[in-house]
């Protein structure tokens, strides 16, 4: 049986490798991109930022880099930030389901016909994407449409 340090202690591990490598090779970005990783598994949104703002001047399109700084910061409160870098992912992936879903979860507040709009688009590419479906269920529930929130939660949560 495992103890609950010992996976926090396992990453605290990782983290000193990974900011070694940052040390030893700073242009590098995915010793930036693993150190940002290894933060938010920690749960240091702040620190997780950090990293993966050093990843995006290091290579300004680099998707993970993108989608995990925008999660960051949504982490944090700063959801228009957030918005801004989920729509950048999606320039450059837009078929990327995930991607879809992230910018819906962005914008349901704001904006819920685009909202639906890009949750049917990740569903076209992935029907049984489970993030859509619940995005979809917060939506429809949200408008008060208790049958098509119902029939989404059930593909969503089921």
């Amino acid at each position: 049986m495992t103890s609950s340090w010992q996976p926090r202690r396992a990453l605290e591990g990782v983290l000193a490798d990974a900011a070694a490598y940052t040390e030893a090779r700073p242009e590098a970005p995915e010793g930036w991109f693993l150190l940002g990783r290894v933060h938010h598994d920690l749960g240091d949104e702040a620190a997780a930022a950090a990293a993966f703002r050093a990843v995006l001047e290091r290579d300004p399109v680099h998707f993970g880099a993108l989608t995990s700084l925008a999660l960051a910061l949504a982490a944090q409160g700063m959801r228009a930030d957030a918005c801004e870098l989920f729509e950048a992912a999606l320039l450059i992936n837009p078929e990327h389901p995930v991607a879809l879903v992230n910018v819906a979860n962005a914008v349901v507040l704001d904006d819920p016909e685009r909202a639906e709009a890009l949750y049917d688009a990740a569903l076209q590419l992935e029907p049984n994407l489970a993030e859509a479906h619940q995005g979809l269920t917060g939506l429809y529930a949200m408008l008060g449409d208790r049958e098509r929130a119902a029939r989404h939660r059930d593909r969503g949560f089921g």
